[in-house]
């Protein structure tokens, strides 16, 4: 028998194994303050399907951005949607996303769920190692190429990637500025 989220307590004292019991209904149920609490190991036994339950609001004001960082790459394709990735703050995608976790995003997760404060949010690095040449051609609408500082162009991007750029994503996506 699952032993129930007790929320009269510190979540911090529950298990994972108790994190992984607990009903969707019990995480729709967590206050962002409680969401903050959970440790990283706590945050990484959060299944998929009940990390797709989280509301914005719980996402974008509870989860830290260590806590981001610990999500898996199956938690972050998997159970995010694309609306609660563009719930993220800059801060979130910029401190908390790894290049790893990018490298697994779907291109309909950078498509619809980046937005454009959000890509500019990213560091050369996230870009450089975290998009794929297949999600910056694919995934990367004009207005996100646009979106891209200089600095992410020119440092952030390898030959290959600037290569793989389609005709509309260079004549409407990018600026005179990053060409």
């Amino acid at each position: 028998m699952a032993v129930p989220l007790d929320y009269t307590t510190d979540v911090t004292a529950l298990t994972t194994e108790q994190i992984v019991a607990a009903s969707t209904a019990e995480f729709i149920a967590l206050t962002t303050t409680q969401l903050a609490m959970l440790t990283t190991e706590q945050i990484r036994a959060i299944e998929t399907q009940d990390l797709a339950v989280l509301g914005t609001a719980q996402l974008a004001r509870g989860l830290t951005t260590e806590q981001i960082a610990a999500l898996t790459t199956a938690q972050i394709n998997q159970g995010l949607s694309t609306t609660q990735l563009a719930a993220l703050t800059t801060a979130q995608i910029n401190q908390g996303l790894t290049t790893a976790q990018i490298a697994a995003l779907s291109t309909t997760h950078i498509a619809l769920g980046l937005t454009t404060r959000q890509i500019a949010a990213l560091s050369t690095l996230q870009v450089a190692q975290g998009f794929t040449t297949t999600q910056i051609a694919k995934g990367l609408t004009t207005t996100q190429i646009a979106a891209l500082t200089t600095a992410q162009i020119s440092q952030g991007l390898s030959t290959a990637q600037v290569a793989a750029l389609s005709t509309e994503q260079i004549s409407q996506g990018l600026t005179t500025a990053q060409v």
